[in-house]
């Protein structure tokens, strides 16, 4: 039993640098982070509250300036959309709510350089 529980772990720790998402922790919300198509980095955070789960949606570019498109999905469907510019530090985040409908859901970021064309993505489950 205790192999089994150490190699998911290990295999989780090796491939996460990587830009494969992190699973969300089932019940309160999750976290999910990694490479975007070129430089950027996007990470999406979700938290339970009420009955509706937060949403906040990150992309960090590191270049001030840069129009960024973005959606929220909410199992598989745009719950939200809209464009942010990235300030001086080069991020956008970027922060709603959905309802928790019951069962699992699954929430998906996607965030776009229209001009560069690099594309950010990811989703946890909930």
């Amino acid at each position: 039993m205790r192999r089994i529980l150490v190699v998911p772990t290990l295999m989780l720790a090796v491939l996460t640098p990587f830009g494969v998402p992190t699973p969300a922790l089932a019940g309160g919300g999750g976290d999910a982070e990694g490479h975007c198509s070129r430089n950027a980095e996007w990470r999406l955070r979700t938290d339970t509250h009420d009955g509706r789960i937060e949403v906040e949606g990150r992309v960090d570019s590191d270049r001030n300036g840069q129009r960024w498109y973005w959606r929220i999905l909410h199992n598989g469907d745009v719950s939200f959309r809209g464009s942010k510019v990235t300030d001086n530090g080069g991020e956008i985040r970027v922060e709603r709510s959905v309802v928790n409908v019951s069962g699992p859901d699954r929430i998906g970021w996607r965030a776009t350089n229209r001009r560069s064309g690099e594309t950010c993505s990811g989703n946890v489950s909930v």
